[in-house]
């Protein structure tokens, strides 16, 4: 079941409760899904409510603190966009611009002319042009399928972008939804460009710390570059170890240290964060003191493409649904040792979740998840 699919699910059934449904055991949960720890916060009028729970890095025997930071894989989305939407506010790029506009050095690769009109707004949306579901997801290729390409190990960002726009479109831009990893990393280019500035630093600048975050920073791919108060990752139980593509030799690893390159992925996957972090951070963006509320609500109209009695979408970084209380926004994220899910229900609350885990099943795992947030939500009420 797709996450837009669970949205309307979880908040169907929860906000018609009342509010004496049952304490949950965090530790029982993070038990049933074979998670070491993780970490929980909640904005709930206007006030911060936070904990950790587990262990943040088992061998060590260190517990999660409510500070613990994670890698929050694809909630870097959302703060992405939140970039792209501030310089959309300050007048430095119209969300309908198009993308190789601002990419010029990249124009002589393009293989599928459709590209050429692909524009910010798409990108954002996920409606540039590529599904990873027909093709792949280059910023996920094996060590393998990285040298048949004749691509370097460790992966370069530059040769990636220009080898996959070697490659044709599985779609002609703007006509439905497919997650796309690559469009946001073509997002990040762009803000570097329009900025000047590398993307961390004028994200870390101008987006999360006035929005509270203490020392924002991309993870590393490495355990060794694991920063302090970073929680280690853990693979589920018994999961097989991996060819390296951030080693140039072929060394076997854990999933979560190798398998993927978070420097390949910067703006589509690639911040640290605590949980309290994100939960100010969404809480902010809703409330519009990020950006203007009315950039607020550029930001959760329901895409061109879609029928107009739709209930559910992906808008300009987040996925929306549309519950009786008011637009709800939500987005999960995940990869191999990492869990995280960020939700703002109107009137309700704004709730994070971070994990050094990803279980197996981790649809179920998301839903049943939003389901335990909301519930303490409505309990805090």
């Amino acid at each position: 079941m797709k996450l837009t699919q669970m949205i309307p699910i979880a908040l169907a059934c929860v906000l018609t409760q009342r509010a004496e449904s049952q304490d949950v055991e965090l530790t029982a949960f993070l038990s049933k899904w074979s998670i070491p720890g993780g970490a929980v916060a909640m904005v709930r009028g206007g006030k911060l409510h936070s904990r950790g729970i587990g262990l943040a890095n088992p061998a060590a025997g260190e517990s999660v603190k409510r500070d613990s930071r994670f890698r929050v894989a694809s909630i870097t989305k959302p703060i992405t966009a939140t970039a792209i939407l501030k310089l959309v506010e300050d007048r430095r790029i119209r969300l309908d611009d198009r993308v190789f506009d601002w990419l010029p050095r990249y124009r002589s690769h393009i293989a599928d002319v459709r590209a050429h009109a692909i524009t910010i707004r798409q990108l954002l949306q996920h409606s540039g042009g590529w599904d990873a579901a027909l093709s792949s997801d280059p910023l996920y290729a094996s060590r393998e399928e990285l040298e048949q390409a004749g691509l370097d190990v460790p992966p370069q960002q530059e040769q990636v972008i220009a080898f996959w726009l070697g490659q044709p479109l599985d779609f002609t831009p703007g006509t439905r939804f497919a997650y796309s990893n690559f469009g946001y990393v073509l997002l990040g280019r762009v803000i570097e460009v329009v900025t000047s500035t590398p993307y961390e630093e004028w994200v870390a600048k101008n987006i999360l710390e006035p929005s509270g975050f203490e020392h924002p920073q991309l993870a590393g791919s490495l355990a060794s570059e694991r920063v302090r108060g970073e929680a280690s990752y853990s693979d589920q139980p018994d999961a097989p170890f991996t060819m390296s593509v951030v080693s140039r030799e072929p060394d076997l690893v854990p999933a979560p240290y190798g398998s993927f390159s978070l420097a390949l992925q910067d703006s589509a996957g690639g911040w640290l964060a605590s949980a309290p972090e994100l939960a100010r951070f969404l809480s902010r963006l809703a409330a519009g003191k990020i950006v203007r509320p009315e950039t607020v609500a550029v930001m959760l109209e329901r895409p061109s493409y879609l029928p107009a009695g739709a209930q559910a979408w992906y808008g300009l970084g987040v996925y929306i649904y549309t519950s009786p209380a008011g637009a709800a926004i939500i987005h999960d994220g995940s990869f191999a040792g990492t869990s995280a899910l960020i939700m703002h229900v109107p009137g309700l609350a704004t709730v994070a979740a971070l994990f050094n885990s990803k279980p197996r099943d981790y649809g179920e795992f998301v839903g049943e998840l939003q389901q335990i947030l909301l519930e303490a939500a409505i309990r805090l009420n």
